[in-house]
């Protein structure tokens, strides 16, 4: 597992022609301000 930033992650699926990436996020917030971005088919 790597640390990575959203904009990276963008980034490697498409240059890697990957299906698709998965970020988890976290915050000092509140746990409903966590979550995932996902990538499918390179698009966000």
């Amino acid at each position: 597992m790597l640390c990575l930033k959203a904009d990276i992650n963008y980034y490697n699926c498409f240059e890697l022609i990957a299906d698709g990436g998965i970020i988890v996020t976290g915050s000092h917030n509140p746990k409903d301000h966590n979550g995932f971005k996902i990538v499918l088919n390179n698009k966000p």
